[in-house]
């Protein structure tokens, strides 16, 4: 009887094929190529392009995604895409809202060679109505404003990660020149809302800033 049991608990025993786990590589390496196809079919941007048209693009650096739509309220949102991975294997896009505001604007956009992105808003014009609501709850200030989302310093040597209104706190350092340049009325006040005049050209990064913005940007796969 010992021997029966012994036999017929072995047939019980659940089969496990060792196909499975090529099953599973086979997946993930399948959809590891499926997302390259879909980053690689979008246009890649160079350092300090100026974009002004609704669409998908990819970041200097290949692996982030920058989506400029107009939505059904009229207007324009701007996201930005992050590429990570899980376990280290698994690639993840991570969907991060940068802005909205009314498309009556004139607006464009550029990405520097640090992955930041740089945004310019034209000033609301008051014949167009009142402004509306965004979907913050709040609404965008008449003036017209240049916002950047990425590293910034904070002091001479530590920096982090966030957004910043430019043309208020007059952190001009490493804006892309094309960018810089087309910005209108940079001495008119009034259509900044009285904030501090706009530098004649764009000041750039000390070598120390450099290096460790590109030392991050290496080590955390930017």
């Amino acid at each position: 009887m010992r021997e029966v049991s012994r036999s017929f608990i072995a047939k019980m025993r659940p089969y496990i094929s060792p196909r499975v786990p090529y099953f599973w590589l086979v997946a993930i390496l399948l959809l590891v190529f499926i997302v390259v196809i879909i980053l690689l079919s979008r246009p890649r941007l160079k350092a300090g392009q100026v974009i002004d048209q609704f669409g998908t693009y990819r970041f200097p650096s290949g692996g982030h995604k920058l989506e400029i739509n107009k939505t059904e309220s009229g207007n324009v949102e701007v996201t930005v895409h992050w590429r990570t991975t899980r376990f280290y294997v698994i690639p993840l896009m991570v969907k991060d809202k940068f802005h909205t505001f009314e498309s009556e604007r004139d607006w464009f956009v550029s990405i520097d060679r640090y992955q930041r992105i740089w945004l310019f808003m034209g000033e609301w014009n008051k014949q167009w109505g009142k402004l509306r609501k965004m979907p913050s709850g709040g609404t965008v200030p008449y003036a017209q404003a240049v916002l950047m989302k990425g590293l910034m310093f904070t002091g001479s040597k530590q920096f982090g990660f966030g957004v910043q209104n430019v043309s208020e706190t007059g952190d001009w350092a490493g804006v892309p020149q094309p960018f810089f340049n087309r910005i209108p009325d940079k001495e008119e006040a009034s259509v900044w809302g009285g904030i501090s005049s706009i530098p004649g050209s764009p000041p750039p990064f000390t070598k120390q800033q450099q290096k460790t913005i590109t030392n991050w940007l290496r080590t955390h796969r930017m």
